[in-house]
């Protein structure tokens, strides 16, 4: 009995240390985007996103991965990629804190590209992303900085949302 145990304990073994190797090197490839990023070299940024993304669907960085590539695709005026991006990001992860600013460029390529019914329903998924009751303030604030090193915000007003990218005002959207 104990004979039998030995090759499993050694399989088993051998499969964690694989798993954390990946962990660990997929750890290093998102550290190395977001370096290249601040360093400003954006095209180097993204190719290790894209293999953040590429790689193990567990990873704690693939969602961070995913937003970054449709930043970048965007940027590039290459928008089928960036819905597609941005699109994925938010059928794999619904719940994400970078929901509504996806969301918003989603919602920007379809009213640039003429599609208003395609428009119209991302601002209303971006209306009803989440419910803010305002008892003794007039705003309420989300903030994310992307992996990127872009700098988003979003205010909830009673009447409207407003987007800033990097503190410059990008779009009100109304009630």
């Amino acid at each position: 009995m104990k004979k039998a145990a030995y090759p499993l304990l050694f399989i088993l073994t051998a499969l964690f240390t694989f798993k954390a190797g990946a962990a660990s090197a997929m750890n290093e490839e998102y550290s190395q985007a977001v370096a290249e990023a601040k360093a400003g070299d954006r095209i180097f940024a993204f190719m290790h996103f894209r293999e953040v993304a590429a790689g193990e669907s567990g990873s704690r960085y693939r969602e961070k991965a995913l937003f970054a590539i449709g930043e970048y695709y965007f940027s590039v005026r290459a928008y089928g990629d960036a819905f597609k991006a941005f699109s994925g990001l938010l059928s794999r992860y619904p719940k994400s804190k970078m929901k509504p600013f996806a969301l918003f460029y989603l919602y920007k390529m379809a009213r640039d590209s003429g599609e208003s019914g395609a428009a119209e329903n991302f601002r209303k998924e971006i209306l009803n992303w989440e419910r803010v009751i305002f008892i003794f303030k007039k705003s309420k604030e989300h903030k994310l900085r992307s992996p990127m090193g872009i700098k988003y915000k979003l205010i909830h007003y009673v009447d409207r949302l407003e987007f800033y990218i990097d503190g410059k005002l990008r779009e009100k959207i109304l009630y």
